[in-house]
């Protein structure tokens, strides 16, 4: 009969994770620095990927529902006695929306690669222009 704390069961169930964990302890004894140092560095790190994670979404949302108050507002504004149009907003319109922007961010930044790869930027630091 197993005993519900038998080892070999754990340590084949959470094999990545005892892995990562070792493979963790092996580079924190490589490196020679203190673990303070490295979890003060870690949770810098967390927060500050986080913050930023925050800083984009944020204006997301907010931007989806100013969008959907300004549609409503000017299609009732817009409106006649004769001709009324859709007052729904779907998620695919979201969806199609953010297909397009990425696509022109991927473009723009497909055209800009080039360019800004030619600059050397040691120099153009130096230069004043």
């Amino acid at each position: 009969m197993r005993s519900k704390w038998d080892i070999r069961e754990i340590l084949q169930k959470n094999a990545v994770t005892v892995m990562f964990v070792l493979l963790c302890l092996i580079g924190l004894v490589c490196s020679g620095q203190t673990v303070s140092y490295v979890m003060y560095e870690l949770f810098g790190r967390l927060s500050r990927n986080s913050f930023i994670v925050l800083a984009l979404i944020i204006p997301i949302i907010a931007g989806m529902g100013i969008g959907n108050f300004l549609h409503h507002y000017v299609i009732q504004t817009v409106e006649v006695d004769m001709m009324m149009f859709g007052r729904n907003v779907f998620f695919r319109s979201y969806f199609y929306s953010g297909l397009i922007t990425l696509a022109f961010a991927l473009f723009v930044n497909g055209m800009m690669f080039y360019r800004l790869r030619k600059i050397d930027m040691i120099e153009s630091l130096k230069s004043v222009e």
